[in-house]
């Protein structure tokens, strides 16, 4: 995957915009996340699971999985190779723990932009478990 020639003024454009609550199915973290990868490179790697979902239920059924092994499989078709969480840069997806379990995010520095109850949050980059190379 690629992504395209003014991805950081994409990237900041769309977290500008991006404040809005937590819903399942339309705006969750792993929809976020795809959204901002999509935003960077034109690849919609939740193609398959956009609109088949409204509840954390529903989630778990289209994952088929935990979310780290949803992410296996899509970081295998993308070409997101998992690298050192330590090592995530601006624009790469991690994975951090929350208090509602696991979640996904977009690395924006020393901090990763997860969807929230209230809007966007923020957690340090140092607290990711894993981390894919966008």
């Amino acid at each position: 995957m690629k992504r395209i020639e003014c991805w950081t003024h994409i990237l900041d454009d769309f977290m500008a915009a991006a404040n809005r609550p937590f819903e399942w199915g339309a705006w969750d973290c792993g929809l976020f996340s795809a959204d901002c990868i999509q935003a960077m490179t034109g690849v919609d790697i939740a193609a398959e699971f956009r609109g088949r979902y409204s509840t954390a239920k529903g989630a778990r059924k289209v994952m088929r999985g935990s979310i780290g092994e949803m992410m296996d499989r899509v970081s295998q078709t993308y070409g997101m190779p998992e690298i050192d969480p330590l090592l995530a840069q601006r624009g790469d997806m991690c994975m951090v723990d929350s208090p509602l379990g696991d979640a996904l995010g977009i690395c924006v520095g020393s901090k990763v932009a997860c969807t929230g109850p209230d809007g966007l949050a923020f957690v340090p980059v140092s607290s990711a478990i894993r981390a894919w190379k966008v």
